[in-house]
């Protein structure tokens, strides 16, 4: 996922899962109910300005 490697550059600390999880956790049954979601949101913080709350 090119979104998650990008975020990661940002802010290396600010995610929560692997960057395997964000390609397998919409396809894990029971799993993709939460996985993708918590996903976006660590790119979103990591993605979004510094020292300024989403």
């Amino acid at each position: 996922m090119p979104s998650r490697a990008n975020a990661e550059v940002f802010a290396p600390s600010k995610h929560t899962k692997s960057r395997g999880w964000a390609a397998w956790g919409w396809f894990c049954p029971v799993v993709n109910l939460w996985f993708p979601r918590r996903i976006t949101l660590d790119i979103r913080d990591a993605s979004g300005r510094l020292g300024r709350p989403p």
